[in-house]
Parts: structure tokens; sequence; C-alpha cells
């Protein structure tokens, strides 16, 4: 069996797991994009009206914290991926995969 077809064959049998892995990461792209678009939008302008400086500030902190937050949502929903393929990854290493080929059928996987 080539590595191609044991990465094919696991995308299948774990769709699921996929699935919830993208909506994740599309959620939180979504949410940091929208905050960067409506800091540039209108309102934003219109409450930059009052204070310049501080309202700047206050944007710069919240999008900082938006990021780290992000950032720990990410490595979180990634650790609880792997978590749940850990089982795989020994069998594969088992079998005397070596960490380049069971990274190879990952790689294999998240490109399909």
């Amino acid at each position: 069996m080539s590595v191609f077809n044991i990465a094919y064959n696991n995308f299948k049998n774990n769709i699921k797991v996929y699935t919830m892995f993208f909506i994740s990461m599309i959620f939180s792209v979504v949410v940091l994009s929208n905050f960067l678009i409506m800091m540039d939008g209108d309102v934003m302008n219109v409450l930059g009206d009052m204070n310049e400086e501080y309202s700047k500030l206050v944007l710069q902190m919240i999008t900082i914290i938006l990021v780290i937050f992000m950032f720990f949502f990410i490595w979180y929903a990634s650790n609880i991926f792997l978590r749940n393929r850990k089982k795989e990854i020994g069998i594969y290493a088992f079998m005397g995969l070596g960490s380049f080929v069971i990274g190879k059928i990952y790689f294999i996987e998240m490109m399909l």
C-alpha cells in the first residue's frame, strides 16, 4: 500500500475530525479578519473623532489580545486533533515507519 493510499484511507475514515478541525480554523480566520475590517470601517472613524489617540491605542490592544487568543485557540485545536490521531501514529511507529514517512502521510492527508 502506498503512502498516498494510506493517507486517502485515513482521510476518508476521519472526515468528521477533519471537518471539526477545518471549521475551527475557518472560525479563527473569520473572527480576526472581521475585526480587522471593522477597524478600518466608518464606525471606527466616528469613534476616532472623539479621541483619536486613545481609540487607536485601545484598538491596537484589542488586536494584540485577539491575536494571542487566536494563537492559543489554534494551538488547542491542533492538540485535540493530534490527540484523536495518537493511536494511528503509534501503530505506524510500531509497524516500523519512520517519522518522516508518518509526517508525509499526515501532510498528504492535510492536502486532501
